[in-house]
């Protein structure tokens, strides 16, 4: 009998291997560099794969989870290009997708980050399945805190005008003179 891995990473299989022969994984919390935490995490992701590929589900659980401790205790998570990789190789429904979008989602709306949605334009790109989970996760996310009414107000923002001071305010001060 002959398997062929070819589109997995290796290092995805030198987990499984591992776990065979000593019946678990590593802790993610005994590597000390955050690099060297990010590299375990992303087997993780690896092996994810191949668990799901054998229908591995305990196996598969155990990495996600250190997958996302890795990730926390390394303080990084995986960029726009990452992200977008892993989603569009994940499985419909997968826990891989509601992880990437929930990722993509909390860096878009961290008031601390210069992020916003324009920097995951390749996830987007004929993907509308990656659209709708993180509009959903958004909203999730923010307990769907509702937004001011549009229709309400000044609508100085939805004139056609040059940028500058706000023309109500223009309009007034002409209107005093």
């Amino acid at each position: 009998m002959r398997l062929e891995l070819l589109d997995l990473d290796p290092s995805g299989f030198e987990l499984f291997v591992k776990w065979i022969y000593q019946g678990k994984l590593d802790d993610v919390s005994e590597i000390t560099e955050p690099q060297d935490k990010y590299s375990f995490a992303v087997g993780c992701y690896n092996l994810h794969q191949l668990c799901d590929r054998f229908d591995m589900p305990k196996l598969k659980n155990i990495a996600i989870d250190q997958y996302r401790k890795g990730l926390a205790e390394a303080e990084l998570v995986p960029d726009a290009e990452e992200v977008n990789d892993i989603y569009r190789k994940s499985p419909e429904g997968s826990p891989f997708r509601k992880l990437m979008t929930k990722i993509a989602a909390r860096q878009i709306m961290d008031p601390n980050s210069e992020k916003d949605a324009e920097g995951y334009r390749l996830c987007f790109d004929n993907n509308p399945d990656f659209a709708i989970e993180l509009v959903n996760a958004i909203k999730h996310g923010t307990g769907g805190m509702l937004f001011d009414d549009p229709t309400e107000g000044e609508g100085c923002e939805y004139h056609d005008h040059d940028n500058g001071p706000n023309c109500h305010k223009k309009a007034k001060a002409r209107l005093g003179k």
